[in-house]
């Protein structure tokens, strides 16, 4: 009997331990993330479901330790919110108009073994860095300004970051300021831009990661577009041909998984994605190999340099267009 109270009282202190070290972690995270909640309530759900996601974390970082997972997984700003309220808050790619104005690119004739095995744009300063959309689905125009910056690089040796503010309140005018994080087509804010003669600079044009009305000025418009051009959908040898080529190319992908919502480092690569299923736009900066665990393309995402490799992604490359990398690609012509 005393055997069995000495087990259960042990049992008791083990559970009330874990809660306390949870309790201090929970408070932590909240730290560190500047979070606040209006209740107590509103503070223990959230805690739930950070907890829920720091134990499939654990989990998925056990199979990468033993060999069985190509990338690692952590928790971040978003690991409080809940799968599905994170993927309409912070998805905001629409394709419906891609196909619209379509122009096939047209690429300097390269075969895939005179391709380089890698190349990184960043390294050669044609990417700004990194900013966080905040709960605003404009990832869109992240996606674009990106490639827009990449190729006003090449055409006169300087980064300028352009705004993508612009493009949210502007693209579309007739729509409601309240609609406008809810999302927009890649190729229609391409459109936009190409129409409109050119695009505001991010100092003349910050970001504020919520809708308003337009307030574009000629005055601090640079970047004139004659076009764009579309990578052949699900073509991957032809969107590493104009990686390597052009630059920094528009993508949209399959970010739907919470695999991608904590992705901390290494090679993704996820089995449930799927290439037609395009909820995240996104800006291919380059590409690679890994000894381990194979050929990457090289993504800059726009959740915050604390999310991913200081804000980047290694997206598995040359595996059947994952996630759909190749499904909706297109870059600027300046």
């Amino acid at each position: 009997m005393k055997k069995c109270v000495i087990v259960i009282t042990c049992l008791l202190i083990a559970l009330n331990t874990a809660s306390v070290i949870d309790m201090h972690n929970w408070s932590a995270y909240k730290s560190k993330y500047s979070k606040n909640y209006q209740n107590q309530d509103e503070d223990r759900m959230h805690m739930e479901i950070y907890l829920k996601h720091k134990q499939e974390i654990v989990k998925h970082n056990q199979l990468y330790d033993k060999g069985l997972a190509s990338y690692t997984m952590s928790l971040n700003a978003y690991s409080d919110i809940p799968h599905m309220e994170f993927v309409s808050l912070m998805n905001g790619a629409r394709h419906e108009h891609f196909r619209k104005n379509e122009s096939h690119c047209e690429l300097v004739e390269m075969t895939e073994e005179s391709l380089p095995k890698s190349i990184d744009w960043r390294s050669k300063g044609g990417v700004s860095k990194v900013e966080e959309q905040g709960r605003c689905g404009s990832c869109w125009a992240f996606s674009v300004i990106g490639a827009i910056e990449g190729q006003y690089f090449r055409k006169t040796g300087h980064l300028v970051p352009l705004s993508v503010q612009n493009l949210v309140d502007c693209v579309d005018t007739e729509q409601s300021i309240k609609n406008k994080c809810r999302g927009q087509s890649t190729a229609r804010a391409m459109d936009y831009v190409k129409e409109n003669g050119g695009v505001d600079t991010e100092k003349s044009y910050p970001y504020k990661a919520s809708g308003g009305l337009c307030k574009y000025k000629p005055k601090n418009s640079v970047a004139e577009l004659r076009g764009y051009k579309t990578i052949s959908e699900g073509d991957e040898m032809q969107l590493q041909k104009a990686i390597a080529t052009v630059g920094p190319i528009s993508v949209c992908v399959d970010s739907s998984h919470e695999s991608f919502q904590h992705y901390h480092g290494g090679v993704y690569y996820e089995p449930k994605c799927r290439p037609h299923y395009l909820s995240h736009a996104v800006l291919v900066v380059g590409y690679g190999n890994d000894s381990k665990h194979g050929a990457f393309y090289i993504i800059k995402n726009s959740w915050g340099d604390d999310w991913g490799e200081k804000g980047y992604m290694k997206l598995a490359r040359n595996r059947k267009n994952h996630c759909g990398i190749a499904s909706a690609a297109l870059y600027p012509i300046i």
